[in-house]
């Protein structure tokens, strides 16, 4: 069960433990706060042709997704759904806090009534500094789980994921748009910014080893794995890969640092690669296949 499951990681999680054989069901409520959920059903249509049931319901109703947990009997859970965004959440705290630390409170006692044995949890890199609504939902997050019940659960640090059918509140979509309709992009702390960008195909291949190694674990665990590239990508740089693809040169407005953001990002991903995994995709390979899907998504 993959709540958030037509999210942009639920998405592609979802395709890739269907092809591996498992049996998969997807929760999501197509809500419209980051951006408009017509992509949400475009990746919706997709799974259901692939034979993953998707389900529309909000899991902060516990009456409403209690009879799924009946319906579907699952046996591992992977919970992504919550607002997600650093800078969409500064100065709304309100939101978050309902949908991203109530909600997953709601979802958290129905899995331990359950019981839920396996669970694993998204979170960020920003639990740690909290220093925006989001980043402190994901703080707040690790310690319910921390206290749950729950046998077995595991959360994972997501760094910036990127690639086709990406969330359009993402640079990489930003700045695809603003190429379509030949507009400014704004560009903060005057391009001096770092970031720790991990590419969907390897962040889904990350989840699924952790959820393999919290499956065969017959021992309680209460994890925290680090999910990125561990390499930091400088944001000019990525601009100009994107302006490279699109053969298209951006008018950039240069901004100060925004409030809820930090200057760099970059991920410890010793853990992970302890479990014999390391990332595969360059960043020049992964804006790429970006690029290729956006222009033929945009175009049909």
């Amino acid at each position: 069960m993959i709540t958030g499951g037509a999210g942009f990681i639920g998405f592609h999680l979802a395709l890739s433990l269907k092809e591996d054989g498992h049996k998969v069901v997807c929760i999501d409520n197509f809500n419209d706060f980051v951006h408009a959920p017509d992509l949400k059903h475009h990746r919706s249509d997709i799974l259901k042709s692939k034979g993953i049931f998707v389900e529309n319901f909000d899991i902060g109703i516990r009456h409403n997704i209690e009879p799924l947990f009946g319906a579907y009997r699952p046996t591992t859970v992977i919970h992504l759904a919550g607002h997600s965004g650093v800078r969409k959440s500064y100065g709304k705290a309100k939101p978050y806090i309902e949908n991203n630390i109530l909600a997953t409170h709601n979802f958290i006692e129905l899995c331990e009534q359950w019981p839920i044995q396996n669970l694993l949890y998204a979170s960020t890199p920003e639990a740690e500094k909290s220093i925006s609504p989001y980043g402190y939902a994901s703080a707040a997050n690790e310690s319910q789980f921390k206290v749950s019940t729950i046998f077995k659960n595991v959360g994972m640090r997501l760094s910036s994921v990127y690639g086709p059918w990406g969330r359009p509140d993402m640079a990489l979509f930003k700045f695809s748009n603003a190429m379509t309709f030949n507009e400014p992009i704004n560009v903060y702390n005057e391009g001096d910014m770092k970031r720790d960008l991990i590419y969907i195909d390897d962040a889904v291949d990350a989840i699924k080893l952790i959820m393999d190694e919290v499956i065969k674990t017959n021992n309680p665990m209460k994890e925290i794995y680090s999910i990125g590239s561990g390499e930091q990508v400088k944001l000019l740089d990525f601009i100009t890969e994107i302006e490279n693809n699109y053969n298209y040169k951006f008018k950039k407005v240069m901004h100060p640092m925004y409030p809820a953001e930090t200057k760099e990002t970059l991920s410890d991903i010793t853990k992970l690669q302890e479990l014999g995994w390391n990332p595969k995709t360059s960043i020049k390979e992964g804006i790429k296949n970006f690029c290729d899907w956006y222009i033929d998504y945009r175009d049909n």
